[in-house]
């Protein structure tokens, strides 16, 4: 766990590829990051100016019973489901948290740039500004020492979630997790007290790479599942993205749909909404694109859905509604539910019958993913007891 655990996470085709994608939506980052990849002095630069800024930001509460540090929006709404007033919970915040002890710490400047020139010489450059972060997080947290008896962790894969999980490791500290997700390739075997997943396919990731958790707990559903239907006429398709997505195939995608007759409905992936031009090519070829702003309306206007590599699948299921897999990105089949069984691939001659056949009795498949005999409430009512027990378990010294 540490620098070597944020590598192998990051050193992933399909980080590659998102990050990619972030570039190609931003012409000006991308001709920044372009001027300073191409110099390794620049580029080390580059990684001490990151660690800073993200280092001179970041205010630490000095007390609390348990820590968290969410970094992303699913982050922040995963802490605002299980919110309560009486829960003893403190953030790390974003915010400025006074000068910048520079004199203090010029004799780690050097070291770590040692540690980022070894990195640059063999990895992109990307990749050593997650690494920064990284280091930015840890070292904030050290200097800090706030005084705590646990964290919630929010993410096991990005940089503030592993920097929490490693300085609470040292301490002994009790963690409990709260997934906001599917688990992400490459998995790591995570240890916790207490841990809030999607479901039985989640745990069973994390138990097979040697993971320990000592109380599991399921998320249940804001509305009740209802059996796939499909209907004997297509009138609107939804295409709903992944992170990563080929812009070309994807227009080819509107046209196979509407050359069959129906509509196409684009719904982008929350945190990547579509650039201008492209959205505006979709709607010049007459796809409808999502605001984003209500996935179960956009859900409902659909009579089966196409998706990519997304946890979507799981909530156009859960709606009663036919979610067909099509491969957007080169890392196919990302959370693997092609393989276990769960949807099915799209191809340009699938039939309404071969997906109905597929989807008469796909209750046990989901059952699977996500728990469906509980309502959010009640999850959300158990994770809040099972935290209140965790902490008088601190109060007592158990």
């Amino acid at each position: 766990m540490g620098l070597r655990a944020q590598v192998q996470k990051d050193d992933h085709p399909y980080k590659k590829e998102i990050f990619a994608a972030l570039l190609h939506a931003s012409p000006w980052k991308k001709y920044i990051y372009q001027i300073c990849a191409s110099s390794p002095w620049l580029s080390l630069w580059c990684c001490q100016i990151f660690y800073y800024r993200k280092f001179a930001f970041l205010r630490v509460p000095r007390q609390s019973t348990f820590l968290a540090m969410p970094g992303f929006r699913n982050e922040r709404k995963a802490l605002d489901f299980i919110a309560a007033p009486d829960l003893p919970l403190q953030l790390v915040t974003k915010a400025w948290a006074g000068p910048f002890p520079f004199a203090k710490f010029w004799r780690r400047h050097q070291q770590r740039g040692r540690i980022f020139a070894r990195l640059l010489r063999k990895q992109e450059l990307f990749l050593v500004l997650r690494v920064a972060q990284f280091c930015a997080y840890l070292q904030k947290l050290q200097v800090a020492a706030p005084e705590a008896k646990g964290i919630l962790l929010t993410t096991d894969s990005n940089p503030n979630g592993l920097a929490l999980l490693l300085y609470a490791k040292k301490r002994a500290w009790k963690v409990a997790f709260l997934s906001h997700g599917q688990p992400n390739p490459p998995y790591f075997p995570l240890q916790c007290d207490l841990a809030l997943l999607l479901g039985e396919a989640s745990e069973k990731k994390y138990l097979a790479v040697g993971g320990k958790i000592g109380k599991t707990i399921f998320y249940g559903q804001k509305e009740k599942w209802r059996p796939v239907r499909v209907p004997a006429e297509i009138r609107q398709l939804g295409i709903f993205l992944g992170k990563v997505h080929e812009d070309a195939f994807l227009s080819k995608l509107v046209l196979w749909i509407q050359g069959h007759g129906a509509k196409a409905l684009v719904r982008p992936h929350p945190t990547f909404p579509l650039r201008g031009g492209l959205a505006k090519k979709l709607r010049s070829l007459g796809a409808r694109v999502s605001d984003q702003q209500d996935l179960a309306a956009d859900l409902a206007a659909c009579d089966f859905v196409l998706a990519g590599n997304t946890t979507s699948h799981l909530d156009i299921l859960l709606g009663g509604k036919a979610s067909l897999y099509f491969a957007e990105s080169r890392d196919f089949d990302r959370y693997g539910y092609l393989s276990s069984g769960l949807v099915l691939a799209w191809k340009p001659g699938i039939t309404i019958e071969e997906i109905a056949a597929f989807y008469k009795n796909s209750e046990e498949r989901l059952r699977f993913h996500l728990c469906l005999d509980k309502n959010a409430e009640e999850s959300r009512a158990e994770f809040r007891a099972a935290l209140h027990c965790l902490t008088k378990d601190l109060s007592t010294g158990g």
